[in-house]
């Protein structure tokens, strides 16, 4: 089954056009990590989500909805995005929020470790519109990077900490290419906290396998550094055949639209994966939640994100 394609890049670019994200979403709870660890407001150097993380308890609840009518989504979706917010008939669940912002204040504290100053912008931090680039929308794109550029100007942002692989690739690969001037420095924190000791007395010795995200070992070369962190922690790191610049799609990017077709490649690469062990890690909050999703059926699997190791 694929989901329609029209109903669904409708509903998301709706979304982005009056919420400024694929979700409506109250903003305020996307930052509860944030004001828990007194992360300052603003400042030149800031740490960038692009709200990626944030969104997996909601791309997991939607899918769990949408996969729940069948057939019928489609006019499911025109109705309701005519009366009603379709957000209402999604059920979050809380539990996978605490996760996300336990995962959140893992990687901040990392970085904090380091000694590195940064800032956050709260309830004014934007999505990266990614989704949009992705499928092609790039008048579009190119209006939203606007904004996200116009509100980082207004905080006289210099220098973003990401922290996952598409949110980095779009800010330092792709918006140079649709704003003039554009003159912010991207780094990502893997690239940080690799060149310091996480401080962890107590070794793992643990066996794990690694999952590279596409985006990190074609598109941005960030290969090494988790490993280093992992090293780091003990961890004993085990490299699949498809690894490295020859990893294997978790087929997160496609799972809005063409759910069957995703599951299968993400049922094909965990197969991959369990060969060397059962406990698989990524490094991509596409990735975790696509993997997750395609182990429920096995209960020995262990599919972890290396945000959940550090901090």
């Amino acid at each position: 089954m694929s989901y329609p394609l029209q109903e669904i890049i409708s509903l998301l670019t709706n979304n982005i056009r009056k919420y400024g994200s694929p979700f409506k979403i109250d903003h305020s709870k996307l930052s509860r990590w944030a004001y828990e660890l007194k992360i300052k407001k603003g400042g030149d150097t800031i740490l960038y989500t692009g709200l990626l993380y944030q969104l997996i308890p909601y791309i997991k609840a939607t899918s769990t909805w949408l996969n729940r009518i069948g057939r019928g989504v489609g006019g499911v979706l025109r109705i309701t995005s005519r009366l009603l917010d379709p957000s209402k008939l999604i059920r979050v669940n809380r539990a996978d929020i605490d996760n996300v912002n336990r995962m959140l204040k893992n990687i901040a504290s990392s970085i904090l470790k380091t000694g590195l100053e940064f800032g956050y912008l709260y309830e004014d931090e934007m999505y990266s519109g990614v989704l949009l680039y992705d499928i092609g929308m790039d008048e579009l794109f190119r209006r939203h990077a606007e904004k996200v550029y116009e509100k980082l100007m207004e905080y006289g942002v210099k220098n973003i900490i990401t922290i996952d692989p598409h949110t980095t690739y779009i800010m330092a690969e792709v918006y140079p290419q649709f704003i003039d001037g554009y003159n912010i420095e991207v780094i990502n924190y893997l690239s940080i906290i690799s060149e310091h000791k996480q401080g962890n007395e107590q070794k793992t010795n643990e066996e794990i396998v690694i999952h590279d995200p596409c985006l990190y070992a074609r598109g941005l070369n960030i290969i090494e550094e988790p490993r280093l962190i992992l090293g780091d922690l003990g961890y004993i790191v085990l490299e699949p055949r498809e690894s490295r610049e020859a990893t294997y799609c978790c087929g997160g990017p496609i799972e809005s639209i063409y759910p069957k077709l995703s599951h299968e490649i993400a049922k094909r690469r965990i197969s991959q994966l369990k060969k060397y062990s059962y406990k698989i890690l990524t490094l991509c909050p596409i990735c975790y939640i696509n993997l997750l999703g395609a182990s429920e059926e096995d209960r020995e699997l262990s599919i972890l994100d290396i945000s959940q190791l550090i901090g």
